[in-house]
């Protein structure tokens, strides 16, 4: 066993991993992944990928999550003001009374019911009443009052259908050129509700989008929407052989540029 005084704080563990980890600024743009020059790694067929060994460590998995959840926070922060932008310029097509509560609708059509609802609610109130964009983006960051909701951030898009809502889920990466990202089954599910899988019963919780973005330290972050075409096809075909997963690991590419 492990001495208690080996066992570093977690206090002093994350103050570490937040000295040491990539800083992120904030993100004025998102670009599409193929136009940056990412790609993912496709399925391999039986050899697997060349860094998999057939094994899962779950005490493994577990600190590389806390260390990735550190990382993750600042990387959603970063990504805030390109979502609250966006909305807002959403929102300059709201000329009336009648359109504003459309985007009100809009904005509030994940949630049926319960706390993050009403934490929306409150913040486009407080927007309304203060005209301060801060507070809108405390609605907006999902994440910080349910994390299970399948993404980190909810937001604005208008179009020929009028308003609707762009479900943001953020992951950090690396400043190199390979980068690995987790999506848990949640999130997946999520994913094909609202972009794959339109239940009628279902159509105006899951209107709108549903959007991964990589969010990188140098001011940009990326669309990783087209990386995920071929992954439900091949999860389906694992269930249908009688396997089950919590999750899927994107690995990531990005060709070498001056960026």
């Amino acid at each position: 066993m492990v001495p208690d005084t080996v066992v570093p704080d977690s206090g002093d563990l994350v103050e570490k991993i937040q000295r040491f980890s990539p800083r992120f600024e904030s993100v004025s743009t998102i670009e599409e992944a193929s136009d940056a020059g990412w790609t993912r790694d496709g399925p391999d067929g039986p050899e697997g990928h060349p860094k998999d060994n057939g094994k899962f460590d779950r005490r493994a998995m577990a600190r590389k999550q806390k260390v990735q959840k550190v990382i993750g926070d600042e990387a959603e922060e970063a990504l805030l003001d390109c979502i609250l932008s966006d909305t807002l310029s959403a929102l300059e097509n709201a000329e009336d009374t009648e359109s504003y509560e459309n985007a009100k609708e809009a904005l509030l059509s994940p949630f049926p019911e319960g706390v993050t609802r009403s934490s929306v609610l409150d913040a486009w109130n407080d927007w309304q009443e203060t005209d301060d964009s801060s507070t809108l983006a405390l609605g907006l960051h999902i994440s910080q009052v349910w994390d299970g909701a399948g993404f980190d951030f909810i937001g604005l898009k208008y179009g020929d259908d009028g308003f609707q809502p762009v479900r943001y889920e953020a992951k950090a990466l690396s400043g190199g050129s390979e980068s690995n990202i987790h999506l848990s089954a949640n999130q997946i599910s999520v994913y094909r509700r609202v972009c794959l899988q339109h239940d009628p019963e279902e159509a105006h919780r899951y209107r709108g989008d549903w959007r991964l973005i990589g969010v990188l330290p140098d001011e940009s972050a990326i669309d990783l929407n087209q990386q995920l075409k071929e992954l439900p096809d091949i999860l389906d075909d694992l269930d249908t052989s009688g396997f089950t997963h919590d999750g899927i690991v994107l690995r990531l590419n990005r060709a070498t540029t001056d960026r």
